[in-house]
């Protein structure tokens, strides 16, 4: 099984220096954040970077313990660019390797996207 919606916002709240287990997140916190992650990702969809995440039928109530779908690969780029849409939200300045982590690892799920070979399903 693969990272879990709740999995992607504890990391990224982790990135910006609010860890669950230190803090006591409030279920309005990741619904807020899950809202965010699924904006995020439908963006992605758009720019043509899919990963495989599903975005949520409800968006006011979400099951953020189900698989997202994302492929591994694409983990990291997910948690850090989420820190970053989260971070201003409740007032935390990003560490500058958060940022350079986000871009470079975005840079990366671009350049291992577009080296896949499409799969083409011939008639029989």
């Amino acid at each position: 099984m693969g990272w879990s919606k709740r999995d992607f916002i504890n990391q990224a709240y982790a990135e910006i220096g609010i860890a669950a287990h230190d803090f006591d997140i409030q279920p309005e916190q990741y619904q807020h954040a899950a809202r965010i992650l699924d904006a995020l990702m439908a963006e992605l969809n758009v720019r043509g970077v899919r990963v495989g995440y599903v975005i949520s039928a409800n968006a006011q109530s979400q099951n953020l313990d189900e698989d997202s779908g994302v492929r591994d690969a694409a983990n990291a780029c997910v948690y850090l660019m989420l820190a970053c849409r989260l971070a201003p939200t409740h007032g935390k300045q990003l560490n500058p390797e958060t940022v350079k982590g986000a871009a470079s690892a975005y840079g990366a799920l671009i350049t291992s996207l577009a080296n896949e070979k499409p799969y083409i399903a011939y008639p029989h």
